[in-house]
């Protein structure tokens, strides 16, 4: 037989086992927008993150040429997208993967995504191409772009 106590236990654990599904992903912050990334006064980069229960969204990037210390020596933008993947926030960034272009061999680049404050922040490229340096680009949120411009 069994006694009371033991189905209050069973019932709490029954609880929160149908319980812990339910729990939100941790919150998005201050990730989710539309962010732009600009060379010599051009957009050159677009990274869009929603949060719809997970982290998701897509980034575009034209063409791009660094020179060997990793500066942006040349920057152009282009309206093809790629999905980004394996969104997830560790500490005070937002970590993903931009999925490949399909190409043979080619693997998908790991990014840091980093708000930096109020409509402002950093992305690095934590597995550039061999023997390739890029410094970290500088985004700003779209529609904030006119607020930190009056502050300066």
């Amino acid at each position: 037989m069994v006694r009371p106590r033991a189905w209050f236990l069973l019932g709490a654990a029954a609880w929160l086992l149908c319980a812990l599904p339910a729990v939100a992903q941790e919150s998005a912050g201050a990730f989710p927008g539309v962010w732009e990334a600009r060379f010599h006064g051009a957009v050159f980069a677009v990274l869009k993150v929603e949060d719809r229960g997970k982290i998701c969204g897509a980034m575009s990037t034209g063409h791009i040429q660094v020179d060997k210390a990793g500066n942006l020596v040349e920057a152009s933008a282009d309206s093809r997208e790629e999905g980004i993947r394996r969104a997830r926030i560790v500490g005070f960034r937002l970590l993903f993967e931009l999925a490949d272009s399909g190409a043979p061999g080619e693997s998908p680049v790991e990014v840091s995504f980093e708000v930096t404050g109020e409509g402002k922040a950093l992305l690095r490229f934590l597995n550039p191409p061999p023997n390739t340096r890029i410094k970290p680009w500088r985004f700003i949120r779209r529609g904030d772009s006119d607020t930190i411009a009056e502050r300066r």
